[in-house]
C-alpha cells in the first residue's frame, strides 16, 4: 500500500510538471524575440520573397559564394578543396602494415607495373551505406592515378579485368535468414579463377615487371553484414582459393622484383599469409572515395609518408572474436505480434542480437586475454577459441597479426614521455616526438591506461579491459632530426568501469593506474 501511495504521488507530481512545461514552452515561443535578445542569439531572419532569385536566404554563409546561386567558379573551388581534402585524408589515414627491405616507397625507375586482382580495375570506392554514389565525372581510378604520375601499366591484363563479366556479389536485405551467416551462394569476392590468366596474358608480364601490385577488395555496408561462410564456403574476410592461385602464379612466374598488396577493404582482412605468398609490402587503404587513389599513389612513390594507425585488430582468423560466436540473424518468436503494430511490416523491429561478449570487442578482447594468459588466470591459455595457434593453446602471437593502433612509416621516431598531470578530472599527457630517420613524416602519440582489477571487481563481475585507449594526437610534418611536443588530454571518466551488480553505476577502484 505504501508503494502504491508513493507511485500515485509521483504520478501526480509528474503530471503537474508536464503541464507546467507545456505551458512554459508556449510562453517561451510567445516571448521568443525578448529571450533571444537577452541571450544575444539569432534563430531566424526575414527575407522579402523566397521565390525571388535575387534574395540571399542562406543563414550560415558559405566560403564558396551564395549557396542558392552557386556560380561555376564557386563550384570549381569547392570541388578542388574537397578533392585536396580527400587526398590528404588518404595520405594520412592509410596504414602501412608491412614493408620488408624498404620495398616502399618505389624508386624513380620502378614505374613499369602489372596490376593484379579484379579490384585493380573494379575497385571499391565507397561502402554500401549512407552517402550516395560517386560522381563518375570526378572519380579517379587507381589506373588513372598511376598513369597521371608517369607509371606504365600492363594494358592487356588491365583491359581483361575491366571487360570481364565477373563481379562482386553481396546480399542487401533486411530479411537475412540464419543461413546467410552460416553459408550462402549470394556472396562472392568477384575474383578471377586461375584459368583467366591465359598464356597470352602471362607473356605480357615480362614487359611490366618492376612491380606486381595486387588489389584485394571486400564490399559491405548497411543491411549487408558479412557472412562467416560465402559461396566458397569460407569466411568472406579470408583469403580465397582464386586469390591464393593468383598470388602463387605471381611469385612462381619469377618475373617481378616486388609484390605490393593494396588492401581495398573497409573491414580487416585476414593477413597472416603475407609471408607465405612472398608479399613485400602491404598498404591498407579502405574506401578511397572520389579521388583517394591519388593519395594512394603518392604513398607508393614517397611523395607522402604513411602515418595512419589501425582502428581494428587484424586477427589471423576473422572468426576468432567472441562477437562472432554471438553473430547471426535472429527473429523474435512473437514477430507476427510485433509486425501487427507496424504500418509497413517493418523487418527491423523483428530481429535481435544478444551482445553476450560484453565489453570484450576488438582489442579489448585480444589484449585482455593476452594479459590473462601471462598471469595464468581465467583459463585464457586454453584451447577454447583457438583458430590460428598450432600447439592447441591460445597464443597472442599466433592469433593477432596486426594489433590495434599499429602502423609503419618510411622514417623512424622516438617518443619521450615528459609529464602526466591531473586537474579537474582531466589528465594531460605531454610527449616529445623526434624524427630519428632520414625522411620527413608525421607520427601518432597514443595514450593507453591500465586500471586495477580488484577482488571487488571479481566478486561483482565487473568487466574491464587490460588496456584502454584514452586519447591520441598527431604531429605536424617533422623533418629529420626535428622534434615537436604533443599534448594529449584524457578524461578521467574513461578509467571508470560499470558495476551492474552492486553499485548499479560506474566506479573507480582504488589502486595503481
Amino acid at each position: 500500500m505504501k508503494k502504491e501511495a508513493l507511485w500515485r504521488g509521483l504520478t501526480s507530481v509528474l503530471a503537474v510538471l508536464l503541464a507546467f512545461l507545456f505551458v512554459m514552452t508556449n510562453v517561451a515561443w510567445g516571448y521568443e524575440n525578448l529571450i533571444n535578445s537577452a541571450l544575444n542569439v539569432t534563430t531566424r531572419k526575414a527575407v522579402e520573397s523566397e521565390s525571388s532569385s535575387t534574395v540571399d536566404t542562406a543563414f550560415y554563409k558559405s566560403d564558396y559564394g551564395d549557396v542558392n546561386h552557386l556560380t561555376e567558379e564557386d563550384l570549381d573551388r569547392l570541388n578542388a578543396d574537397e578533392d585536396a581534402f580527400i587526398v590528404q585524408e588518404m595520405e594520412e589515414g592509410a596504414v602501412l602494415l608491412k614493408n620488408d627491405n624498404n620495398a616502399l616507397p618505389l624508386a624513380q625507375d620502378e614505374r613499369r607495373v602489372t596490376l593484379f586482382g579484379s579490384g585493380s580495375a573494379k575497385p571499391l570506392y565507397h561502402g554500401n551505406s549512407g552517402g550516395g554514389d560517386n560522381d563518375p565525372s570526378r572519380e579517379v581510378s587507381f589506373y588513372q592515378a598511376l598513369k597521371d604520375e608517369g607509371f606504365t601499366i600492363n594494358e592487356a591484363l588491365y583491359q581483361a579485368y575491366l571487360n570481364s563479366p565477373t563481379t562482386r556479389k553481396i546480399v542487401v536485405t533486411n530479411e537475412q535468414s540464419a543461413g546467410t551467416y552460416g553459408g550462402t551462394d549470394s556472396w562472392s569476392i568477384g575474383e578471377e579463377p586461375i584459368s583467366f590468366y591465359t598464356d597470352e596474358l602471362k607473356s605480357t608480364f615480362s614487359d611490366y615487371n618492376d612491380v606486381a601490385i595486387v588489389v584485394l577488395t571486400r564490399a559491405c555496408g548497411e543491411d549487408s553484414d558479412l557472412p562467416t561462410s560465402d559461396e566458397d564456403g569460407v569466411s568472406y574476410l579470408s583469403l580465397h582459393q582464386d586469390e591464393k592461385d593468383m598470388l602463387n602464379m605471381i611469385y612462381q612466374s619469377g618475373q617481378f622484383d616486388k609484390i605490393i598488396l593494396i588492401n581495398n577493404s573497409p573491414n580487416p582482412l585476414e593477413l597472416g599469409w603475407l609471408d607465405e605468398y612472398h608479399v613485400d609490402a602491404c598498404l591498407w587503404i579502405g574506401n578511397p572515395g572520389l579521388v583517394g587513389f591519388r593519395g594512394v599513389v603518392n604513398l607508393l612513390t614517397g611523395a607522402a609518408n604513411p602515418s595512419g594507425r589501425l582502428v581494428d585488430t587484424y586477427a589471423a582468423s576473422s572468426l576468432s572474436a567472441p562477437s562472432v560466436q554471438n553473430y547471426g540473424s535472429f527473429t523474435f518468436e512473437n514477430s507476427t505480434e510485433i509486425t501487427d503494430y507496424c504500418a509497413d511490416d517493418d523487418k527491423y523491429v523483428t530481429h535481435y542480437m544478444v551482445y553476450a561478449e560484453g565489453i570484450y570487442v576488438g582489442y579489448k578482447y585480444y589484449e585482455t586475454r593476452y594479459e590473462d594468459c601471462v598471469l595464468g588466470q581465467g583459463g585464457a591459455s586454453s584451447g577454447s577459441g583457438v583458430f590460428a595457434s598450432q600447439n592447441g593453446a591460445w597464443s597472442y602471437a599466433d592469433e593477432v597479426v596486426y594489433p590495434f593502433g599499429y602502423g609503419l612509416s618510411y622514417t623512424t621516431f622516438q617518443q619521450t614521455l615528459d609529464s602526466v598531470t591531473e586537474a579537474d578530472g582531466t589528465f594531460t599527457v605531454s610527449v616529445t616526438v623526434t624524427n630519428t630517420g632520414d625522411t620527413a613524416g608525421k607520427d601518432v602519440v597514443q595514450v593507453y591506461a591500465q586500471t586495477p582489477y580488484t577482488d571487488y571487481d571479481r566478486e561483482n563481475l565487473v568487466e574491464k579491459s587490460a588496456i584502454q585507449l584514452l586519447g591520441f594526437g598527431k604531429t605536424g610534418l617533422l623533418e629529420p632530426g626535428q622534434s615537436e611536443p604533443v599534448t594529449v588530454t584524457c578524461d578521467k571518466y574513461l578509467l571508470a568501469s560499470y558495476d551492474y551488480t552492486n553499485a548499479k553505476g560506474y566506479i573507480l577502484d582504488a589502486g595503481d593506474y
